[in-house]
């Protein structure tokens, strides 16, 4: 699956997929606009029907429903809210 266990690209996309869990699980501030903007972005790219987030997870080598708990499990959104996406 994806790139070789510990090639530089296969570190590339999974600090693609932490800093898009860090975006996602940063607290919400009414102040900065544009850390609300990453934070829901980076929520709405987590769905397992999502083909970029599937491709990026292929790449870093790493199973999409696994990266999907880990988004819930840092964020608190409940999976019942990712299925009525």
């Amino acid at each position: 699956m994806g790139a070789a266990a510990n090639s530089p690209e296969r570190g590339l996309w999974l600090a693609v997929i932490s800093n898009a869990l860090t975006d996602a699980a940063a607290p919400p501030d009414a102040r900065h606009e544009g850390t609300r903007h990453d934070r829901l972005s980076s929520r709405a790219w987590f769905r397992i029907t999502n083909p970029d987030f599937r491709e990026v997870c292929f790449l870093a080598g790493v199973e999409p429903e696994a990266v999907i708990a880990a988004f819930h499990r840092q964020t608190g959104q409940s999976e019942a809210l990712e299925k009525a996406a």
